[in-house]
């Protein structure tokens, strides 16, 4: 998998990911965000993930203000061993974890000796 970034501002949604026999893992910090507000696609073999967290009400004013969520957008290149139709999402304690099965072909054979 290969990543891209298009800014500093996104390293605050450190991102971890695994490679087991079956597949990828990758565990994304979005702290604050809900289910609603992650959108998750997978188009050419990229995978995005963007959320963001709007003013909801306009009519409110912020008069101070010394923190806020910064919107997220991440994507990866995805191989060709990964199967993009078996992508499965959880978010959890403000990770979002998302599993990326690998295609059959691409999983290690064991081979019996005679």
């Amino acid at each position: 998998m290969h990543r891209s970034m298009t800014s500093r501002r996104q390293a605050a949604n450190a991102t971890n990911i695994i490679e087991t026999e079956s597949g990828y893992q990758l565990a994304i910090l979005v702290p604050g965000y809900q289910r609603d507000e992650i959108n998750i696609e997978v188009v050419d073999r990229q995978l995005t993930i963007t959320a963001d967290k709007s003013e909801k009400d306009a009519s409110t004013k912020t008069n101070y203000r010394e923190w806020q969520l910064n919107p997220v957008h991440k994507s990866w290149t995805l191989g060709k061993a990964v199967d993009v139709n078996q992508v499965d999402a959880k978010l959890q304690n403000g990770i979002l974890t998302i599993d990326l099965a690998k295609k059959p072909e691409a999983k290690p054979k064991t081979i019996e000796i005679a």
